[in-house]
């Protein structure tokens, strides 16, 4: 047998497959999508998973070794869990707090991952820490301070939230652009 004679698939490219997830949500969630489409995408090694920021764009990062290797149901999850994080304000909450930020952003992703379905394995969730559901991310920041703060601080975030930093010389912007996102998204 000879090497022509094998039929090989062309690789999709990352914006193709970011493309394709952004419509899986688009039949779910049309609000979520919009967001989506409406961001600036950026394909990485520089992150580990993923991860959004706002500066003068609201700005998507994927590493596309990572979200390319997930099923199509996780790809899906992933970018609602993204777009929660702007939705719940929780990169303007972060910066402008005095929170501890590994604390602040373990909290965040407790209390949106519980919303959403087919994240990948490993995804923070209230049982992880033995924690109620359905509260807020300042209520699971609380109790998360409670904990030993080096068990805490070992654990794996879904996302990247060290790019919620590039957001930090954009303060009111922040809120504006959010506003912005959500009534085009209506």
């Amino acid at each position: 047998m000879s090497l022509d004679s094998i039929d090989i698939a062309p690789q999709e490219s990352n914006e193709t497959i970011l493309r394709r997830a952004i419509i899986r949500l688009l039949a779910r969630k049309p609000f979520f999508a919009h967001i989506l489409q409406s961001m600036t995408h950026t394909y990485t090694e520089e992150i580990p998973t993923a991860g959004v920021f706002i500066t003068l764009t609201t700005n998507l990062f994927i590493n596309p070794k990572w979200f390319n290797v997930l099923t199509k149901e996780e790809q899906v999850a992933v970018l609602e869990h993204e777009v929660y994080h702007l939705m719940h304000r929780h990169i303007s909450r972060c910066i402008s707090g005095t929170y501890d930020k590994i604390l602040y952003n373990i909290a965040a992703d407790i209390a949106i991952n519980q919303h959403i379905h087919s994240l990948p394995e490993g995804s923070l969730m209230p049982e992880t820490f033995a924690l109620p559901k359905d509260e807020t991310t300042e209520f699971y920041y609380k109790k998360l301070k409670e904990f030993p703060l080096l068990k805490a601080k070992t654990v794996c975030t879904l996302d990247n939230h060290e790019l919620w930093e590039k957001s930090k010389d954009f303060g009111n912007m922040i809120e504006a652009r959010m506003k912005e996102l959500i009534k085009d998204a209506f």
